[in-house]
């Protein structure tokens, strides 16, 4: 009981400090009752589901298991759950047909607008969300490169992408303000690491202030993260900015540093339907950019979703400051690529078309680079590959083998990415065995597998992962980490 005293007290005094500090924002907004009485609510769950098609068969998946939700007003992938207890472990994530994101953090990556053939930075990646969202959002048919400086929330974007089945990324460690130019960037995503004023909800008070101090130390961070991002933008390019807080310290004050320092970025509207009201001109004793205007301030009561803070800035097209790759004195600088391992495709093209029946050519628009000990897939990068000579690579696309003792392994993200390439060694199952699979761990299936052994599993018509096949049950093989 002490213990829980403790930390009532302590939850209590975060409490109280966070809504003090947030008083200081009483005049930048619009409707303060409507804003601290979104406050007064639980954080609200959203789902990224990959389609729209998908989303309409996610919310049916949901209500199979009564438990109703609506679709989110300004992005046609996300549906808001509407629960009063906790979901744990959503069996709907944990099988691959959505991804949990807050859905105000899907509206920077929608005004990147990414599309087909664009060149994509993601500078401040972790943990992943955004980077998929702008994968779904081009189909997957942009290069995207991403980084993160930490090998921990690295991990965890590994994690991420690979249960969303994505190929399209390319994901290095590497600071931020500091990131080697890997060639022509066309669109650049800076998802700033901020206070995080914007996560403060009373049911659970996840932000602590930190003080004018704080901001002060976090505005530094993010005004080298923009002027880094802007040098690497292409000419003519996109880059968006945001955040997860109030503070005009992090939003306004950056943005405005970089105008005056930089002639040849402009700060451009967004569309009218875009969420909130315009970024401030004025705070205390600062000025800001008339242009500011064009910038949203997104808050809880517009939305029902995070605090946010978002901008679209754009380079002129005959921009001469655009970064190119720094050469020491005296060194002999080579351009370096992530090239196709012959050797790791010839064992790819075998070993999937003997055991799940897919085609050969089904790889040629991919790179099949062997790293680690593993094989990857990485799609949509070959015809003007990144320049890696600098970057220490993560993941380069998705793991979809595993080579060990006995040979070469599918894994689960392989079999979803390969969904209906997938024509043999597969077995269909009702969304109550998938649910009966993930508690239980197993299930019998009895004859519906000829063969033994690694076994792709189909559910309405999407392949959910990978099961394992001995004596008329199957194992599920999807890993812990992601349930």
């Amino acid at each position: 009981m002490q213990n829980e005293s403790a930390r009532d007290r302590r939850r209590r005094e975060r409490l109280e400090a966070g809504l003090r500090w947030l008083e200081r924002y009483r005049p930048l907004i619009d409707d303060s009752d409507a804003f601290f009485e979104a406050l007064d609510q639980p954080p609200p769950i959203d789902l990224m589901a990959p389609s729209p098609r998908a989303r309409r068969q996610l919310a049916a998946l949901l209500e199979s298991r009564e438990i109703s939700s609506t679709p989110v007003e300004f992005s046609d992938l996300h549906l808001r759950v509407h629960q009063q207890r906790s979901l744990g472990a959503i069996p709907e994530v944990v099988m691959g047909w959505a991804y949990p994101q807050g859905a105000v953090s899907a509206i920077p990556p929608m005004l990147l607008a990414p599309a087909r053939d664009d060149r994509i930075l993601d500078l401040c990646a972790a943990p992943g969300g955004k980077t998929i969202l702008l994968d779904r959002l081009a189909e997957g048919r942009a290069s995207i490169l991403a980084g993160d400086p930490s090998s921990k929330r690295s991990g965890v974007t590994v994690g991420n992408l690979a249960r969303s089945a994505v190929t399209s990324v390319l994901l290095v460690r590497q600071e931020g303000t500091t990131f080697p130019c890997p060639g022509r960037l066309n669109k650049i995503l800076l998802d700033a690491p901020c206070s995080g004023e914007g996560t403060f909800r009373i049911p659970s008070p996840r932000y602590e202030p930190t003080g004018v101090a704080g901001l002060e130390a976090v505005s530094r961070v993010q005004r080298n993260l923009l002027a880094r991002a802007a040098s690497l933008l292409a000419p003519g390019g996109d880059l968006v900015y945001s955040t997860c807080a109030y503070s005009p310290e992090e939003n306004e004050a950056v943005i405005d540093s970089l105008l005056r320092e930089r002639d040849d970025m402009d700060l451009v509207a967004l569309p009218e339907d875009t969420p909130g009201i315009p970024g401030v001109h004025r705070w205390l004793d600062q000025r800001f950019d008339e242009r500011m205007k064009h910038a949203r301030r997104i808050l809880p009561h517009h939305t029902g979703s995070w605090g946010f803070f978002v901008a679209h800035l754009v380079k002129s097209v005959d921009s001469r400051h655009t970064a190119r790759p720094r050469v020491r004195p005296g060194e002999n600088y080579r351009p370096s690529f992530l090239e196709d391992d012959g050797r790791a495709r010839s064992i790819v093209e075998d070993f999937f078309f003997d055991r799940f029946g897919v085609a050969r050519d089904f790889w040629h628009d991919f790179r099949i680079p062997g790293h680690g000990k593993d094989i990857w897939l990485l799609g949509h990068d070959a015809r003007e590959p990144f320049d890696v000579a600098r970057l220490p690579i993560i993941a380069p696309g998705l793991r979809i083998v595993k080579m060990t003792g006995r040979g070469p392994r599918a894994t689960s993200a392989a079999v979803r990415r390969l969904d209906a390439a997938i024509t043999k060694c597969v077995i269909e199952i009702e969304w109550s065995e998938a649910l009966e699979l993930l508690e239980a761990g197993k299930i019998v299936v009895g004859g519906r597998c000829s063969r033994g052994g690694p076994t792709a599993i189909r559910c309405k018509d999407r392949i959910l992962g990978l099961g394992f096949v001995a004596d008329g049950e199957m194992q599920l093989e999807i890993p812990a980490a992601w349930r």
